[in-house]
């Protein structure tokens, strides 16, 4: 016969296991949500920012590799646009090729 001042152990376990399972799964929860957070911070402020200085770079890059300037002015090195350059390139090469004798194999 149980008396008043007897403990339910497996009430008690049931209740123990209980608030330990809730108290993981709220746990759990809790970190999923500030991982997501911390997830929207670094997309919000590192990767959606555009990288001006970077921009700003590769925009004044692309102006020098388009217009004519002095590289040096003492020794008289000018630099051309890239097309031209690319086009000077070809042409001199084209006429050091036709200017090269012919190497034939002569075969017996």
């Amino acid at each position: 016969m149980k008396s008043e001042s007897d403990i339910d152990l497996t009430f008690l376990l049931t209740i123990g296991v209980l608030s330990l399972l809730l108290l993981v799964e709220l746990i759990v929860g809790v970190q999923a949500v500030f991982y997501n957070s911390v997830g929207r911070e670094v997309q919000r402020k590192d990767i959606d920012q555009p990288w001006w200085e970077l921009k700003n770079l590769v925009d004044e890059q692309k102006a020098d590799m388009h217009a004519y300037h002095w590289v040096d002015q003492k020794k008289g090195i000018v630099a051309v646009p890239i097309d031209e350059a690319i086009d000077l390139f070809v042409r001199k090469q084209a006429a050091q090729a036709a200017s090269a004798p012919a190497d034939h194999d002569t075969g017996t």
